[in-house]
C-alpha cells in the first residue's frame, strides 16, 4: 500500500511538470527515483499485452494506475494553482517558472558522468543550446 500512495503522489508531481512550462517531467521522475520503474511498467504492459500474458499485465496496471490517477488529478489542480498564482501573482509566479528553467540544466549536469563528456558531446551540446535558442527567439518574437 505505501507503494500506491508513493506512486500517486509522483504522479501528481509528474502532473505539474507538465503543466509548468519548460520543467521536464522525466528530470523529476529521475530526481525522485521513478523514472526507470514507471518506463519499465510501461515497456513491460505494452510487451505482456502484446504477448497476451494478462497476469503480467494487470501487475503492471496495478503500478501504472496510480500513477496515472495521480498525474490526472495533478494535471488538473496544478492547472487551477498555475492559474490562480499568474492572476494574483504574474511577476512572481513567472520568476519561479524561470528559476525551474535555469536550474534544470544543472541537474542533469550533476546526474552525468564525467568521464563521458569528451569534445563531440561538447559541440553536439553547443549546437543543439544554439539552435533551441534561435527557434525559441523566433518564436517568441511579436
Amino acid at each position: 500500500a505505501p507503494m500506491v500512495i508513493r506512486l500517486f503522489f509522483v504522479g501528481i508531481i509528474a502532473a505539474a511538470t507538465m503543466v509548468i512550462p519548460g520543467v521536464s517531467g522525466s528530470m523529476i521522475l529521475m530526481l525522485l527515483g521513478f523514472y526507470t520503474p514507471v518506463i519499465e511498467a510501461v515497456t513491460l504492459t505494452v510487451k505482456s499485452l502484446v504477448s497476451g500474458n494478462f497476469g503480467a499485465f494487470f501487475n503492471q496496471c496495478l503500478i501504472l494506475f496510480p500513477f496515472g490517477i495521480g498525474v490526472l488529478i495533478g494535471i488538473y489542480y496544478v492547472a487551477k494553482l498555475i492559474e490562480l498564482l499568474l492572476k494574483h501573482y504574474e511577476s512572481l509566479t513567472y520568476s519561479a517558472i524561470l528559476g525551474l528553467i535555469i536550474a534544470s540544466p544543472f541537474v542533469i549536469i550533476m546526474q552525468t558522468s564525467i568521464s563521458s563528456v569528451n569534445v563531440s558531446s561538447i559541440i553536439i551540446s553547443a549546437i543543439t543550446f544554439g539552435a533551441g535558442f534561435c527557434v525559441a527567439y523566433f518564436l517568441g518574437r511579436e
